[in-house]
Order: structure tokens, then C-alpha cells, then sequence
């Protein structure tokens, strides 16, 4: 996560290329996150993660009040074609507002390029 008044914290993730039967998944687990701003009046954060992948978008359930949330959620995306040098996964992290706009938190960019497959 990129570092500046606003934002901070790291975000833990693991990314992998599998094999699930015949087909190839990628397979995305977002774990936790630690020490993200605190957006909300009280000294909290409502945190989540979106993520993006080929243009599709995947979303984390949202972890009330905390500045240090674990999400251990999986997500396995199947591959309609192999991966490229070019392939990435955009991660931005989001403080959920119930009445306003959600607040930005920060995001990361994993380029996929040389991930081999996970026996």
C-alpha cells in the first residue's frame, strides 16, 4: 500500500496459478491487512478490499471497526486463457461508509508475470 498522510498499512495477500482438473485457475486469498487510517469518527475503519482481475471485479466482506482486519477469503478465478506477461491484479483497499461515499485506503498492483503453477 502506498504511503502518504492519508494512507497507509499493508495489505497480505497470496496469489497462485493452479490447476483444477483439466482447467487453470488463479487462485487469490486476501488475508489481512495492518495498520490502515483510521477513517471514521471514532478512531476505526470499516475496512474491505476490491480487487481486480481481466476486467472483473471480486470484493471481501466488509470488517467492522478495526484498523487490522483479516479477511482469510478466498477467491478462485477460472482462466479462459493462459496467463500473460502483461497480466496484473489491482488491489485497493476501502473504508465502507454506511451514509457517505466509501473512503480510499490505499491499493497495491501485483504484476502476474513468471507465476508458475502450485502443486
Amino acid at each position: 500500500i502506498v504511503k502518504d498522510d492519508e494512507v497507509q498499512g499493508d495489505l497480505e495477500v497470496e496469489v497462485k496459478l493452479a490447476k483444477k482438473g483439466s482447467n487453470m485457475v488463479l487462485r487469490v486469498q486476501i488475508r489481512q491487512a495492518r495498520g490502515l487510517a483510521a477513517k471514521d469518527a471514532r478512531g476505526t475503519s470499516d475496512p474491505f478490499v476490491k480487487f481486480v482481475f481481466r476486467g472483473q471485479t471480486y470484493k471481501t466482506e466488509v470488517v467492522k471497526k478495526t484498523l487490522f482486519p483479516k479477511w482469510f477469503q478466498d477467491f478462485t478465478i477460472p482462466l479462459s486463457s493462459p496467463l500473460t506477461d502483461n497480466d496484473m491484479v489491482d488491489f485497493i483497499v476501502w473504508d465502507w461508509d454506511r451514509v457517505s461515499q466509501n473512503d480510499f485506503l490505499g491499493q497495491s498492483r501485483i504484476s502476474l508475470k513468471g507465476l508458475i503453477v502450485d502443486h
